[in-house]
């Protein structure tokens, strides 16, 4: 498992978010779907750090409805948003940005037996994303490009 710099949302335009925040992270990838995701305030079991939507100027929230998906071998639930997320931000030569990038907000998961993801993601610090590269639509019949590689093309 690999890990990258990343960001997701843009903190310098919000109101004051508290000093212990950043929108700085670290993400892996999931090549099994194009869904991306991060984890919520309210959900820890992975990370200590954690995004918050409130302290983003380009949040949107895209539904009210909670979906499920799988990712990493793992189903999680949340919300549907969209912001601005940045990969390789530490390195200009390599930084790619892609605004209005759909993902989901993770409050929940369902598995049981978690226990083989614990040590790959604790290895890391501040992995707080997973972002999905595959390449297949994620809503069928959907002219939205809502898959990372999908809005790169």
């Amino acid at each position: 498992m690999y890990a990258v710099d990343c960001t997701i949302g843009d903190i310098d335009a919000t109101k004051s978010p508290p000093s212990t925040y950043t929108n700085e992270f670290r993400c892996v990838f999931d090549t099994t779907t194009s869904w991306s995701s991060t984890f919520a305030t309210s959900f820890t079991d992975y990370s200590d750090i954690q995004y918050n939507p409130a302290y983003s100027s380009d949040a949107n929230q895209q539904s009210t409805v909670s979906m499920k998906w799988w990712s990493l071998g793992l189903q999680f639930e949340g919300d549907q948003y969209t912001d601005t997320w940045c990969l390789g931000y530490s390195d200009p030569h390599v930084k790619v940005c892609m605004e209005d990038q759909w993902f989901g907000l993770i409050d929940k998961q369902f598995n049981q037996n978690k226990a083989q993801w614990d040590p790959p993601f604790k290895s890391f610090s501040n992995v707080a994303a997973i972002i999905g590269l595959g390449t297949y639509p994620i809503v069928e019949d959907d002219d939205v490009k809502r898959g990372f590689i999908d809005k790169a093309f």
